[in-house]
């Protein structure tokens, strides 16, 4: 959250209600993407890393 906050500090480009809206976003979804990987995840992960994108996209 730090980096958000200076971001919006520094130069206040961003106006008050979209950032206001942007970091409700990031701190609800911090629990759900902020978990230990599985095996499965991982290795899917790993693929991506070897083969290339494209399947993601």
């Amino acid at each position: 959250m730090a980096w958000m906050n200076g971001m919006n500090i520094d130069n206040e480009k961003l106006e008050k209600n979209a950032f206001d809206k942007l970091k409700k976003l990031f701190l609800n979804c911090f629990p759900y993407i902020s978990r230990e990987q599985t095996t499965e995840e991982k290795e899917r992960i790993k693929m991506y890393l070897q083969n290339g994108w494209d399947d993601l996209l």
